[in-house]
C-alpha cells in the first residue's frame, strides 16, 4: 500500500540530528608518505595542518580525511555531521547519563570552526558529532595554515583529548619523536587503567629522550 512520505529523518530510538557522514581520521605510520598518495593520486588538497597532521579535503568542506601518526594503520575516528549546536549538547548529556565515555569535548576546532563531541563506541572505536564546519570558498587562493601540536590547536574552548598531557616544551611546529609521543598519547583514554599507566610511563621516557 502506497503511503505519502513526510521527509523527516527516521530514527529508531532517538533523533541524534545526524545529517550525514563528514570525515574520517586515519592512523598512519608515515603521514608524509600517505599525504602524497592522497594529494597526488586521489586529488585531495591540504586545508590546514596540526603539527604533522594534514587535514585534507576532496570537495569544499574543510576536511574529509585527517592523517594521524600512530604505531600501526587503522581508523582513528569517524565523524558525522549533525544539524545544530543543540544536537551536539543533547548528545553530550544523553551519552554522559548512560556512561558512554566522552573522550573530547564539547569544544570547537580552531582549524575548521566546527563545534564537536567525541565519544567511544563498541570495540573502542571513537566517533565524533560536529556541526558548523567551514568550507573553502576559493581553491585558487587558499593556503594551508600551520597549527602547533598543542591543546589549543585542537580546541579553542579549552577541552583536551583524553590522555593528552603536553609539557611546555612541546610547542609549535613539533616534529619527529615528540610529535609521535603526542599523537600516541591522544589514545590513552580508551585503554584499561593498568595498561594506560604503562603506556604513559613509556611515552614519558620517549618525550624526555627527545
Amino acid at each position: 500500500m502506497w503511503r505519502e512520505r513526510s521527509g523527516r529523518r527516521y530514527f529508531a530510538a532517538r533523533d541524534a540530528g545526524i545529517t550525514g557522514f563528514s570525515h574520517i581520521g586515519l592512523n598512519s605510520t608515515d603521514p608524509a608518505r600517505d599525504e602524497l598518495f592522497w594529494t597526488q593520486v586521489c586529488n585531495a588538497r591540504v586545508s590546514d595542518r596540526i603539527g604533522d597532521i594534514p587535514l585534507m579535503r576532496v570537495n569544499a568542506i574543510h576536511h574529509t580525511i585527517a592523517l594521524v601518526r600512530a604505531p600501526k594503520p587503522g581508523i582513528q575516528h569517524v565523524n558525522h555531521q549533525v544539524e545544530c549546536d543543540d544536537d551536539v549538547l543533547r548528545s553530550y548529556y544523553f551519552l554522559s547519563e548512560r556512561r558512554v565515555p566522552i573522550v573530547f569535548g564539547p569544544g570547537r576546532h580552531p582549524t575548521s570552526g566546527a563545534r564537536f563531541l567525541y565519544f567511544t563506541g563498541p570495540d573502542g572505536m571513537v566517533f565524533e558529532y560536529s556541526v558548523g564546519v567551514d568550507e573553502i570558498e576559493d581553491e585558487a587562493t587558499h593556503r594551508p595554515r600551520q597549527f602547533g601540536f598543542e591543546p589549543t590547536s585542537f580546541c579553542m574552548w579549552g577541552s583536551k583529548p583524553a590522555g593528552m598531557a603536553l609539557p611546555k616544551k612541546m610547542a609549535f611546529g613539533l616534529r619527529g619523536r615528540t610529535a609521535i609521543v603526542c599523537a600516541a598519547s591522544m589514545g590513552l583514554g580508551n585503554r584499561p587503567p593498568n595498561l594506560r599507566e604503562k603506556l604513559r610511563s613509556t611515552l614519558s621516557i620517549l618525550a624526555n629522550a627527545g
